[in-house]
Order: C-alpha cells, then sequence, then structure tokens
C-alpha cells in the first residue's frame, strides 16, 4: 500500500486535506472512507513528477506538487484494508486501485479533545472540507462510513456544520446502489471507526454491516 497525501501548514495548524491509499498500480477508484479528523499521519518524501502526474490526472486539475508527499501514514490507515478486501469477513478480495480517505475535518490531531479546541480556535479555510465536492469525488463506487458519532458531539463550535455535512454523505449513500445500513434513520446506524474494528471482540457485533458492504466487491 502507497499512501499519497496533502498537507497544508496554515494558521500554525498542520490540514491534511486529500488523501489517497493505492494499492498495486492501478489508479482506479475502488471506494472511500469518511473519518472523524487526520491522527498521527506525517508528511515523508515529496511526490516525484512523474506521480505529480498521476495525481493530476486522477483529480482532473494541475496539483500543486509542493503540497503533496508520500505519507507515512498511520494505524487508522493500515486499518482500513480489510474493511474493504473482505478479510474481517473471511473474504480476501485483491484491491487494485484507489481508496480515497475524507474527514469531517482536516486538521490533523490525533486526539479528539484536542481536535475540537484547535478546529474551534481556528478560522483556517483547510478546516472543513467542500461536502458536495466529496460526494462527487465517490464517482459511483462503494463509501464507508466511520466517523463513529464524530457528528453529534456539541463541544464542537462547527457542530452544525458536522450535523449537516454527515447527513447528507448518509442519505447519498443511503440512495445509491451500494447502501449498505443497517436502519434507514442516521442516528441508529453506528458508524465504526476502522481501529474499533481491528479488535475481535467490538467487531463481532458489526459483522452483518460489514458483510454487506463486502458484497459490493464481491460482485465485482
Amino acid at each position: 500500500m502507497k499512501i499519497y497525501a496533502e498537507f497544508i501548514n496554515d494558521e500554525s495548524l498542520m490540514f491534511r486535506t486529500r488523501t489517497l491509499l493505492q494499492f498495486g498500480d492501478s489508479w482506479d477508484l475502488i471506494g472511500s472512507i469518511i473519518m472523524k479528523n487526520p491522527g498521527s499521519a506525517k508528511p515523508g518524501n515529496k511526490i516525484d513528477s512523474e506521480i505529480c502526474k498521476k495525481l493530476s490526472k486522477y483529480y482532473n486539475e494541475n496539483i500543486n506538487i509542493d503540497n503533496w508527499f508520500v505519507s507515512e501514514g498511520d494505524s487508522t490507515m493500515r486499518d482500513i484494508e480489510p474493511i474493504f478486501n473482505g478479510n474481517y469477513v473471511s473474504k480476501d478480495f485483491k484491491l487494485n486501485g484507489v481508496i480515497q480517505i475524507f474527514n469531517l475535518f482536516n486538521i490533523c490531531e490525533p486526539k479528539l479533545n484536542s481536535a475540537f479546541e484547535k478546529a474551534n480556535n481556528t478560522n483556517s479555510i483547510f478546516l472543513l472540507p467542500n461536502v458536495e465536492e466529496m460526494i462527487n469525488s465517490f464517482q459511483n463506487k462503494p463509501v464507508y462510513l466511520g466517523f463513529f458519532d464524530f457528528y453529534t458531539n456539541k463541544k464542537s463550535n462547527h457542530f452544525s456544520f458536522l450535523q449537516e455535512s454527515a447527513n447528507k454523505i448518509f442519505e447519498f449513500v443511503k440512495t445509491s446502489k451500494f447502501n449498505y445500513f443497517q436502519f434507514e434513520d442516521i442516528i441508529d446506524n453506528a458508524f465504526y471507526h476502522p481501529q474499533f474494528l481491528n479488535k475481535p471482540t467490538k467487531r463481532e457485533k458489526y459483522l452483518a454491516t460489514l458483510e454487506k458492504f463486502a458484497k459490493f466487491y464481491e460482485s465485482n
């Protein structure tokens, strides 16, 4: 797995605004995952000109090479793979392509309380994603929601944005052909984070949902 990410420094804070996990050599989209906020992943080496061309073609725009890195990744990124390759439900789908990572906040901070505090004290334009652009980026591929109950947390000054964003994304997935939710209302569903799922005793209660999600890849 190769990790390419856009890191931007603004107002003495670091934001990770775009992230791609690439499996194999293909640049075709496998699917997307939406989580809470970027955690401990740091920029690694700068991307080279060839990767810059690949990324620019992927996004249909000339990216800023100065903001893109081959990221070192973090444990959460490694926990995404078994959601998509079916390992959690005794499957083994070969992944060849890209999984996009999106977050409801773009601020890099592994501790949630600190993330809320930093978010509450910045006016950076990079803090919040453009949800309409995010949804357009899904490209008719499966989307896994892993932001748990982050969108219900009233500690955030951006509570309304989080709720509205989560609802828009939920409704989009629910009405798509990749609806894997167990319940019709957003509040009744558990959007388990990848790190939660790597613990077998906790994952057990979510297996039916993971099996439903895995079927999208079993049929392809």
